[in-house]
């Protein structure tokens, strides 16, 4: 009663045992905190099983025994079988917001990766969720999480529904978010438990990432996808610097949610503030660990020219061109149960990178 009350809240109204055939295209097995990847499967027909109603599309509950009938055995359980959590970091400071996160892993993963998400993302995004599934497959715990200010909340942390905190959040919150997060994996021993930390970044999380290497030298290995290079040059100029000064705030436009977002003056007047301690390129200066710049080549939203950038300034790096777009080939939401081949392909050299020398 338990597991169907949590499934009922999750995916909608439980309805009764149906002795009924099914088209079956996929099988996700869930189950508490284990999950695994969708299976790929030719049309079958399934009964017996419970289901539910999301939306208008139907969720069956299988038993063991149907998917038997599937010809999925114990054996290819075992092989796609992930452990995933997740947590909420909570502080005592009335400034900071909680953070959500989640862990997604096998039992023998040996090294941590942190994953930093964009602007206007959130850790769900578009394909996050199969890229930390191929990072579990590869022997990785896969840490990832919405910074506190972005616009998401405890209960729907996939959506903007608090614009105010968004308003607020800016470079030097979010650095300190990943500290947070940093401190969080300490007090919780998983620094113990795995060889490595590593960190991961898209695009604005990219910068963040670079930042987060300051003052960590537990980060062995930084990767940055898409990651910007200069905050100061991506602010507004002239005449509309000086109107957003005016008006004390400005509006981005979200085309997938049709949402106008508000962005504070405070956010300009941070950096400003604390200018030298948000340079990217002083970071890396300082970075004695092994970087990896990625990016798309057909990228309207970040330079080329950063990753390229990015990698001169580090002691110790390496570049991948991808022909792709900002986001590798991904998009929000995405409903397919395999990675876009860029984001795929991204993804393999980014865990060959960081399980090399």
């Amino acid at each position: 009663p338990e597991f169907q009350g949590v499934r009922q809240k999750l995916y909608g109204e439980l309805e009764a045992p149906v002795a009924k055939s099914w088209s079956v295209d996929e099988v996700v097995v869930w189950f508490q905190g284990l999950v695994l990847t969708p299976f790929k499967l030719p049309s079958i027909a399934i009964s017996n099983c419970y289901v539910y109603n999301i939306n208008g599309a139907s969720l069956l509950m299988l038993d063991h025994e149907s998917l038997k009938d599937l010809g999925i055995e114990k054996s290819l359980l075992r092989t796609k079988l992930f452990l995933k959590e997740t947590f909420i970091i909570n502080s005592d400071n009335d400034k900071d917001l909680p953070i959500i996160g989640d862990l997604t892993y096998k039992k023998d993963s040996k090294n941590l990766v942190v994953f930093c998400h964009g602007f206007k993302g959130f850790k769900d995004w578009g394909c996050w969720n199969l890229v930390a599934n191929l990072f579990a497959e590869n022997g990785f715990k896969f840490l990832k999480f919405n910074f506190s200010h972005n616009g998401g909340t405890l209960d729907n942390p996939s959506n903007f529904l608090d614009l105010q905190s968004f308003s607020l959040n800016n470079y030097s919150i979010e650095l300190n978010d990943v500290q947070r997060v940093i401190d969080y994996i300490i007090l919780n021993n998983y620094n113990s438990k795995y060889e490595q930390i590593y960190i991961v970044g898209h695009s604005r999380g990219g910068a963040i990432a670079c930042l987060s290497t300051l003052n960590n030298p537990l980060i062995d290995k930084l990767v940055s996808w898409a990651g910007v290079a200069d905050f100061k040059e991506r602010f507004p100029k002239n005449k509309e610097l000086e109107q957003w000064k005016e008006n004390g705030i400005r509006y981005i436009s979200n085309s997938r949610t049709n949402q106008e977002m508000p962005i504070s003056i405070q956010f300009y007047n941070d950096f400003i503030e604390n200018e030298s301690k948000l340079s990217i390129k002083t970071a890396l200066l300082n970075y004695s660990g092994k970087f990896l710049a990625c990016y798309g080549s057909l990228d309207q939203v970040v330079p080329n020219q950063y990753a390229l950038d990015m990698a001169k300034w580090a002691a110790n790096s390496s570049i991948f061109k991808i022909r792709t777009n900002h986001t590798f080939g991904s998009k929000h939401p995405w409903t397919k149960t395999n990675l876009p081949d860029s984001l795929k392909e991204l993804s393999l050299k980014t865990i060959d990178f960081l399980k090399s020398d």
